[in-house]
């Protein structure tokens, strides 16, 4: 599977400490794109989060999460994108 339509596919994806991480294909200003996505990190009842544009790839979604210090989560994630890509760990 694509890995892209797959972010854009799934409701999120969350961590046992309140993260969750979305994906769309449409910025905070409204801007579509094809190509890149906008990743939208949710630090639940902590009163943070970020929005970043981000090539739909593991290397720059886990490094974004990863500079946040989310490193469980950067972890569900690269494990959830191996998956839409079907590779195996």
């Amino acid at each position: 599977m694509n890995v892209r339509a797959y972010l854009l596919e799934i409701k999120g994806i969350a961590d046992e400490e309140g993260n969750r991480v979305y994906f769309s294909d449409r910025g905070l200003d409204g801007e579509v794109s094809d190509s890149v996505l906008w990743m939208f990190l949710d630090e639940g009842m902590r009163c943070g989060g970020i929005s970043r544009e981000v090539e739909p790839t593991g290397e720059c979604i886990t490094e974004v999460l990863v500079g946040c210090r989310k490193y469980a989560l950067a972890e569900l994630v690269r494990r959830e994108i191996m998956k839409a890509a079907g590779t195996c760990e």
